[in-house]
């Protein structure tokens, strides 16, 4: 069985077409949510799910993962073997790592390249090594002097 979701996961990163990529999580235990109005999740080519546990990994519908990311569900050298879950329309950016026992809410943004070592909540936006919080861009805007309308250079 080991041997089988090994390669069912390699074969996984490499198919081309998202449609087949899709039927490969499918036949590897990932569960795929689709639901009427919503586009299927999206794993873009070269994004690796846990092999050793595919069956504790949950995508919700309109979801989409970046390329070469990571979603774990096991950690070794911790023995940690616990579900991830990735919630409806969120978006987990290019490279970015999710560890076990995640869960991504829905609508959340991750960052290209983060590493994610604990639960997000639904539509918050983190980036960084380990993620973190950022502000709303509103807020951030409230703290540039010149964002000022009335401010004239």
């Amino acid at each position: 069985m080991l041997l089988y979701r090994k390669l069912a996961g390699r074969l996984q990163r490499g198919l081309m077409w998202g449609r087949l990529r899709r039927l490969a999580c499918r036949l590897l235990g990932v569960r795929l949510e689709s639901a009427p109005g919503l586009r299927p999740p999206w794993i873009a080519f070269d994004a690796y799910l846990d092999d050793t546990f595919p069956e504790l990994i949950s995508i919700g519908a309109g979801a989409a993962l970046g390329p070469r990311c990571i979603v774990l569900c096991h950690d070794d050298t911790a023995r940690i073997v616990s579900p991830v879950a990735i919630g409806r329309g969120s978006f987990v950016g290019a490279g970015a790592i999710v560890l076990p026992g995640v869960t991504i809410g829905a609508g959340a943004v991750i960052g290209a390249g983060a590493v994610v070592t604990r639960s997000v909540p639904p539509g918050e936006t983190w980036a960084g090594v380990p993620a973190r919080r950022l502000e709303p861009a509103a807020a951030r805007a409230e703290k540039i002097p010149c964002a000022d309308p009335q401010h004239v250079l």
